[in-house]
């Protein structure tokens, strides 16, 4: 399997900024900066959560076509509204609001991530059952208040906090 490295995820972030500029276009990392005050630095966690647990399947949400792995399954759903358009093909063109996300079959998957994208959902306890639905293990980046917020749902089995963010990585492990 072959994971996002940072050269990696710097190239698509700049391919991005051209297509979705106003979702990208606040991203300013510059060679040289610490990892911990840019993007990269929770997608880097979550890279060596999933080489620590091996998956065989992969599901990631509003990955924008920045995969952390070559084997990920994607669902993702154009919203030009927030300034997200789509720039690939996802394995599922789907709305997460809609449940259950009946395309995807009940533990379909080892892993399912989802890097800055449920924080704009405020229903945590739906969201994460759905995502324990299809899933056995979890890994989210959410704001520090969204974090929260999860917490009170259920207890992360490892947290990572990157203030220079404002990002929480939550993993969760098989339920």
């Amino acid at each position: 399997m072959e994971y996002l490295t940072k050269q990696r995820f710097i190239e698509k972030v700049n391919s991005l900024k051209l297509a979705n500029p106003e979702h990208w276009g606040h991203y300013e990392w510059k060679p040289g900066q610490p990892k911990s005050t840019d993007r990269w630095s929770y997608h880097e966690k979550a890279v060596e959560l999933l080489k620590e647990l091996k998956p065989k399947t992969i599901l990631e949400a509003g990955s924008m076509n920045i995969f952390l792995t070559n084997i990920s399954d994607s669902i993702d759903l154009d919203m030009p509204d927030w300034g997200w358009r789509l720039t690939y093909e996802p394995t599922y063109n789907y709305d997460l609001t809609k449940m259950p996300w009946k395309p995807i079959k009940d533990k379909q998957y080892d892993v399912f991530v989802a890097l800055r994208v449920f924080h704009h959902m405020k229903d945590e306890a739906k969201y994460l059952r759905e995502m324990e639905r299809v899933s056995n293990h979890i890994i989210l980046a959410l704001t520090k208040e969204s974090a929260d917020r999860y917490e009170k749902v259920r207890k992360a089995d490892k947290s990572y906090y990157f203030p220079n963010t404002d990002t929480t990585v939550l993993y969760y492990e098989k339920n």
